[in-house]
């Protein structure tokens, strides 16, 4: 794993991601890029805790997305108990240098080119 691959990865583990597994929103979005002319998309996602207090939640943003597959489960709350961002076996060889799964519930995955996190009051 490269070591800014590795150290992206390490700093959104910083942010426990763990404490916020309930999707307030996903948004996808896609435009073409002015540099390259290609359609490219981009998906957001909002989670909160589990006790949704309303000061924190976590931002996620995910950019030239591909293969994403979302599962609604059969329950009305939608859950990403264990969102895991992790370096694509694809790294070096295309864009795709990210690969994000939820481990547990199933829920999401898709990779990515790159991506950003952080926490919002």
């Amino acid at each position: 794993m490269s070591v800014d691959l590795k150290t992206k990865i390490e700093e959104y583990h910083s942010l426990s991601p763990r404490r916020f597994s309930v999707l307030k929103s996903a948004t996808l979005t896609q435009a073409i890029e002015a540099s390259s002319g290609e359609m490219r998309q981009h998906l957001s996602l909002i989670l909160a805790s589990d006790d949704d207090d309303g000061d924190e939640v976590l931002r996620l943003e995910l950019t030239g997305v591909r293969n994403l597959k979302l599962q609604q489960p059969g329950w009305s709350l939608v859950t990403l108990s264990n969102l895991e961002i992790l370096e694509s076996p694809e790294a070096g060889q295309f864009d795709r240098r990210f690969v994000v799964l939820d481990a547990e519930e199933g829920v999401i995955s898709c990779s990515c080119d790159d991506f950003s996190a952080g926490l919002v009051r």
